[in-house]
Order: structure tokens, then sequence, then C-alpha cells
């Protein structure tokens, strides 16, 4: 029997570790070792702005988690969350991990995200990018893009736990300059899942993500879900698919891997 890989949990913008809890604590009932690290000061108490935010890029990010993955001592599977799917691309980009679950993640710098909506809602953290200040949504903004999926309650109860993020990381990317990603180093498979009702990281924008990588991708979307597909209700369905990728691809092991396409990627 094939040793279960190691999961390694990358959150997205604005929250933390804890973001992944009950994600973890399902996988880890099931056999398999778990991390989750925090990106930089993003540990800290919700109200606390600290410049220092404001001024961490890209490489910062991956550097801190290019040092945890390291000292893990070997290659994990990468499950990220909207920016956090982001960095495990550009992770799998640098050689540091064979296979990826890229759960609404952002775009690359090929792919644009740019839509009406998403301008709109983007006033605040477009000026933080500008002057490269650490910023935090408005929670009609996060409400509109991101928790729309969740009840009035859940909404507030998950902006109230959210923290300030960088000016500098959304300068670089909504001026496409983060770094390359070569998709031709991905040495395993990827999962790409949207959520039918995501504003952010739409459908769209992940079967994008899932072309880029051809026939090593799965696409799977779930439909009546938000942005928040990982803290949403019924989260639990999203964890049993991946499970089963895992264990259909023979994820971790030695043996050749296949590929299940759930969905086919629209042309």
């Amino acid at each position: 029997m094939n040793a279960k890989p190691i999961l390694f949990f990358i959150h997205g913008y604005s929250v933390g570790s804890w973001y992944f809890d009950d994600f973890r604590r399902y996988f880890e009932t099931l056999g398999y070792q778990t991390y989750a690290p925090n990106l930089p000061y993003h540990d800290v108490h919700p109200n606390k702005k600290l410049d220092e935010v404001g001024k961490l890029g890209m490489k910062d990010y991956l550097d801190h988690l290019e040092l945890e993955l390291l000292a893990i001592g070997e290659k994990c599977v990468l499950i990220g969350h909207s920016l956090g799917g982001l960095l495990a691309q550009h992770l799998v980009s640098r050689g540091l991990a064979d296979d990826m679950i890229l759960l609404q993640p952002a775009a690359p710098k090929d792919i644009s995200m740019i839509t009406p909506r998403y301008v709109h809602h983007h006033a605040g953290p477009l000026a933080a990018a500008i002057a490269r200040k650490p910023f935090k949504y408005s929670y009609k903004s996060a409400r509109a893009l991101y928790f729309n999926g969740m009840d009035e309650q859940a909404a507030v109860d998950l902006f109230h736990k959210t923290v300030y993020e960088s000016g500098q990381l959304m300068y670089e990317i909504i001026t496409h300059q983060q770094p390359d990603i070569y998709a031709e180093n991905l040495n395993g498979n990827v999962l790409c899942i949207a959520g039918s009702k995501d504003r952010g990281c739409t459908p769209k924008i992940v079967q994008q993500i899932a072309k880029k990588y051809g026939d090593k991708a799965t696409y799977k979307e779930f439909v009546n879900r938000g942005h928040e597909i990982v803290v949403e209700d019924n989260w639990e369905e999203v964890a049993d698919y991946v499970d089963n990728w895992l264990k259909q691809n023979n994820t971790g092991s030695l043996s050749e891997k296949t590929i299940d396409i759930d969905l086919a990627i629209p042309a």
C-alpha cells in the first residue's frame, strides 16, 4: 500500500493558518500528515496594522514558504486557496513540489482577473497597492466578492478574523510584475477547484489555469459555492473529493500517476 503524502496547506489573502483547521482535522483523521504555516504577519491581531506588511512582495511570501517546505525534508502535496493557490503554482515552478491542489486560485500574470465588479470593489486595495501600504477589504466589498456563499452571521464572523494584507503584493499582482510560472515544471498533477458563485477567482479564471497545465490538470466545479469553499457549509464534500483525487492519482507515490478528468475543461 502506498504511503499517504504530506499535505502542505497555504492560506489566502488576509486570513491565517486557522483557515484550514477543519480541513486539517479531516485529513489527519484519514491518516495524512499536514502542515499549515502562516504567511508573514498573518498571525497577528486582526486590528493590528503594521507598516512592514504593506512592503512585503511575492518573493517574500515565496521565500518564507520555501524555508517551511525545506524544513520538512520531503516533497509535499501543496493545497492552496485563493492567493495560496497562486503561491502554490510558483513553488511548483521553483521545483519544490510535484503535485498541487488549487482551491479557487488567484491567477498568474498571463491570466487576467480584472472584471468591472472586481475593479469596483478594489478601490481601497488599489490605493494601498499604489502607496505600498497594508490594507483590508471593506465588509461590503468582501461580502460582494468573496463571502457571497455564506450566510450573514458566518460572513461577519469571518470578516472579523481577517488581518491586513500587503499593498506591495497587490501591486505586483495587478501590474503583472509577479514572476513567470512555468507549467512544464509540474512533474505531477494538478487539481483545480472552482465555485460556481465565486466572484473573485471565478470559474472562468480557474478553467484558464487548468488549461495552462494541459492533460496534467483535473478541473472540478462545485455548484452554488462562493469563494470561501473551505469554510462554507458542506466543506466536507470538497475535502472528500480532494481525498478521492489524491487516491486515484497515487499522489506522493513512485508509481505511475493517472489523471481523472471529472469535468471536461471548456474549450
